[in-house]
């Protein structure tokens, strides 16, 4: 888990929010997070909001997609037979 964004730079699906292969949720999260990254840039880069504001809401908006997913497939992936059981 990293802090999606810097100084000209963002971060989108494992590379902000690794997830573990066996779950397939990376590609997801990748396409979500791209897509919600430029809803959040495109009125800054429109000059009609503040860059980090945007991107801060990014963070959020990230989170709040993601963050829970993650922590599933954190706890699986210590024992992948839980998903047999």
């Amino acid at each position: 888990m990293r802090v999606p964004y810097g100084d000209g730079w963002a971060l989108v699906g494992d590379a902000g929010m690794h997830q573990d292969p066996w779950s397939g949720r990376g590609i997801d999260m990748a396409a979500v997070h791209a897509a919600i990254l430029a809803d959040e840039l495109a009125p800054a880069l429109a000059g009609d909001a503040s860059v980090a504001d945007a991107l801060l809401r990014y963070h959020e908006r990230r989170d709040e997609h993601g963050l829970e997913l993650w922590r599933q497939t954190v706890a699986l992936a210590d024992d992948l037979s839980q998903l047999t059981a």
